[in-house]
């Protein structure tokens, strides 16, 4: 009997599913070659030799060492690669032409070598350290000692099997009782019974210890590198023993041997004499294998005679030896330092579960009864998806939508209630007293369910009890979580058409790992009939995290203020911190942190706009460290640069009579901000026009008029400055004419009035073609319903205050310049 230990996944905690990472036995199989005599050609000639022609008795053995398949056998996946280009001397690394499978990279790493060949007949097998995740890059364990070149097809060959073999049963060996510090020079007990037996250089020799044997049931197969020292009983190794062997001091504590053997050769599924020479033993004696999968330790052993020549027949015969069979007896939870076989030194280790069939004794009474077991809990969430629960150990509230109990049997529906399936939850009270706390127990109500194909009990919370338990968490935020305890009544749940076959719920505490958590051993039973299955487990608050913000208004001015909304995905379960950042705090700073308060579910800051600019700005809760939530949520903010003044005042109309009126306006490049944009107005000569001290552009528009009164004739400037508080300031102008118009004047006819206008260089107050000329249709149109007054010169586009010459009277030339004195306009 021995005792392995075999390296599963992480996760595993039942025996069942850890079983078939069990070794298991090979397939491999061997065959003798059994050749015809050839007959002879004539009667004077004697016919051919049997098969073996040895002139002794033997007993062969062939014994498989490096584990892997057959080259070339079908489904095995041993392989042959060429090299994708030239490997040097001393190279590390090869590189496949073709990738491996990973199939074919599994059983190369099982056979831990592979075999460097070229046309050339160079050729040498090396370690084999690792296969890159590709399945193209090879890492030897040792440097290359030879070159070889793509050219004359070098390849690389793994996965094959490597078996060695004996004459006489491998039987001739001896104790090492000393290895010098390089591994290399031993002293043996005993260089050999004679001169026959005698180990001598060129040998090919295995040392394997009890490590050695037990583990890998192999050892270091290696040559000699020189003829022993009769003297001192010291020899060389072609390779130095490798690390695997522990020598305490110089003296092996494990027993070390030295094996002889006769040959070694790769494993191949057919016998030539040209491609397949290792598989001729010598003497006749030739052999093939079958099967695939060979392991190390697996042999055969036949007989030869040299009397009738006979070879004792074997076909596809399978291993001989020890019939080896294998049960799990635990699983177990490794610690520091690194496993090894046999370990190095006595690990730290933690009992997961106890596999072992265990059975009373003979003398034990009352004997098992009969009963159905609890296989396995489930946690349900709300899509009903199942993870394992295990004893002691926390639920989050937010996922904890029901549980599953697996049986072994199907329980009867009728019964499971709620008086035989009932979960209690201890909800903590608080007084006054901060130290005085006790625990109040409530049912939690469920509907309770069981479906006989699947053999589950189903319990399913609503979300009211679920909100509740929320609730109750918030509530105690010093606590662990709500400690929830879960019993099903054994002798009241019997199976699906056997009332006599009870549930047998009693299960057996353990430690669940190096904290002092309390798991249980599933399956449950004690062999008694009936048995309350008891369990607990910490239903704990969701984990909450920012998971949306959003910022109004998304778009503000400079100096305007945005708040930003989080929300998070559930209550916070304790006063924490929020980290902000702002990817451009030059545009819009926020806080480094802002408080939360515990159970709030969302929180706001307010922003202002300091230049103009986009920002994006993130949040993290809780702050530190940030949850599991990738990436943290972000909204954009834009600040707009505050809007100036731009063009120039538009006046309409441009020119008006005293007492007449006239409208400007001024416009901004931008809509005006919440609250408007205040407009100074103000003129440069209050003589003879007038407007109000300022003007307000309402928020979200861009210009805005005001109106101008005439006082007297003359020009005045009127100038408009738009200021904000951050000190940007910007102005524009336009300019307003005033003009008195004179009464009618009475002309002959326009040919007289031009005469006049010659003669004595007399012009009119306002000519009707300048008048008509500062009609601008487009200004008139702009602005309609600017009512002017009669003492416009634009009331003359719809009443004409001026009379046309023809109209006028006839007024002689010698009176009108007798009495206009000269030089009079």
């Amino acid at each position: 009997t021995q005792v392995r230990v075999v390296t599963i996944p992480n996760g595993i905690a039942k025996c069942a599913d850890a079983s078939p990472f069990l070794p298991h036995a090979g397939s491999g199989q061997l065959t003798t070659l059994q050749p015809a005599v050839t007959p002879a050609l004539t009667a004077c000639q004697l016919p051919d030799p049997a098969n073996f022609t040895g002139r002794e008795n033997n007993l062969y053995r062939v014994e498989v060492h490096d584990a892997g398949d057959l080259l070339g056998a079908p489904g095995g996946f041993a392989f042959t690669g060429l090299l994708a280009g030239d490997a040097a001397v001393g190279a590390a690394t090869i590189t496949l032409a073709t990738a491996l499978t990973s199939d074919q990279v599994a059983a190369a790493n099982r056979s831990g070598f592979v075999t460097i060949s070229d046309l050339t007949g160079t050729s040498e097998r090396v370690g084999l350290a690792g296969v890159n995740p590709a399945g193209l890059v090879l890492t030897l364990g040792q440097p290359l000692a030879n070159a070889y070149t793509a050219a004359n097809k070098a390849a690389a060959t793994g996965g094959v099997a490597r078996f060695k073999w004996s004459r006489d049963n491998a039987s001739f060996a001896a104790s090492v009782t000393n290895v010098k510090a390089d591994r290399v020079t031993i002293t043996l007990a005993s260089v050999g019974r004679d001169l026959a037996t005698a180990f001598r250089q060129g040998d090919l020799v295995e040392l394997s210890d009890d490590a050695s044997e037990l583990g890998p049931a192999r050892g270091h197969l290696t040559f000699l590198k020189s003829d022993p020292d009769p003297d001192v009983l010291t020899v060389q190794l072609a390779d130095a023993l490798p690390p695997a062997f522990q020598l305490t001091g110089e003296v092996s504590t494990r027993h070390l041997v030295i094996r002889r053997w006769d040959g070694v050769s790769d494993a191949s599924g057919a016998f030539d004499a040209a491609s397949t020479p290792g598989m001729n033993l010598g003497d006749g004696v030739r052999v093939q294998f079958s099967g695939l999968d060979l392991r190390p330790g697996d042999y055969w052993q036949f007989a030869v005679r040299s009397a009738d020549g006979s070879v004792q027949a074997l076909t596809n015969a399978d291993p001989h030896g020890i019939k080896r069979h294998r049960c799990p007896l635990g699983i177990f939870s490794w610690g520091p330092p690194p496993l090894t076989s046999p370990p190095s030194s006595l690990p730290a280790f933690t009992s997961i579960q106890d596999c072992r069939r265990v059975f009373p004794a003979l003398i034990d009474f009352p004997h098992a009864e009969k009963g159905f077991h609890v296989n396995s809990v489930f946690v349900v969430n709300s899509a009903n998806a199942q993870t394992p629960l295990l004893n002691d150990t926390d639920v989050r509230v937010d996922v904890f939508n029901g549980l599953d109990i697996l049986c072994d049997a199907p329980p009867d529906p009728a019964s499971v209630s709620r008086p035989s399936f009932y979960i209690n939850a201890d909800f903590p009270q608080i007084s006054n007293s901060p130290t005085s706390v006790w625990y109040f127990p409530v049912n939690l109500a469920a509907v309770i369910s069981v479906d006989t194909n699947k053999m589950l009990i189903s319990w399913r919370l609503s979300k009211e009890t679920q909100n509740s338990l929320s609730e109750m968490i918030q509530a105690s935020p010093g606590e662990r979580g709500v400690l929830a305890r879960l019993t099903l009544k054994g002798q009241f749940i019997w199976a699906l058409n056997n009332p006599n076959l009870f549930l047998d719920g009693k299960a057996f505490g353990q430690r669940l790992n190096a904290t002092n958590n309390t798991s249980l051993q599933l399956p449950s039973g004690d062999g008694r009939r009936g048995g309350d299955f008891h369990m607990w487990f910490w239903i704990v608050a969701a984990p909450s995290f920012a998971k949306l913000i959003v910022v109004t208004p998304a778009q503000i001015y400079i100096g305007e203020s945005a708040t930003f909304t989080v929300t998070l995905s559930s209550s916070a379960p304790a006063v924490n911190n929020a980290a902000l950042t702002s990817s451009n705090s030059a545009v819009a700073p926020v806080p480094p942190t802002v408080p939360v308060a515990v159970g709030a579910t969302s929180f706001t800051f307010v922003s202002k706009g300091a230049t103009a600019g986009v920002t994006t700005v993130s949040v993290t809760f809780p702050a530190p460290p940030p949850p599991a939530v990738t990436p943290p949520p972000t909204t954009t903010l834009t600040v707009l640069a505050l809007p100036l003044l731009v063009g120039q005042i538009p006046i309409t109309p441009p020119a008006i009579n005293v007492a007449g009126t006239a409208f400007g306006f001024v416009t901004l490049n931008s809509p005006a901000p919440t609250g408007g944009a205040l407009v100074t107005l103000v003129t440069s000569n209050a003589a003879i026009a007038v407007q109000p001290a300022s003007v307000t552009v309402p928020a979200g528009a861009t210009s805005q008029s005001f109106s101008i009164a005439g006082l007297a004739p003359g020009t005045a400037t009127i100038t408009a400055t738009l200021t904000w508080p951050n000190g940007s300031t910007s102005n524009v102008s336009g300019n307003i004419s005033v003009v008195r118009f004179k009464g009618k004047e009475s002309f002959k006819d326009a040919k007289d009035r031009e005469k006049l206008k010659d003669k004595e260089g007399h012009t009119d107050t306002f000519p009707q073609k300048a008048a008509d000329k500062l009609i601008d249709s487009k200004t008139r149109d702009a602005a309609p319903g600017f009512g002017l007054s009669g003492s416009s010169i634009l009331s003359g586009a719809r009443s004409r205050s001026f009379i046309r010459p023809e109209e006028r009277p006839a007024v002689e030339e010698r009176v009108l310049g007798a009495s206009r004195p000269e030089g009079v306009s």
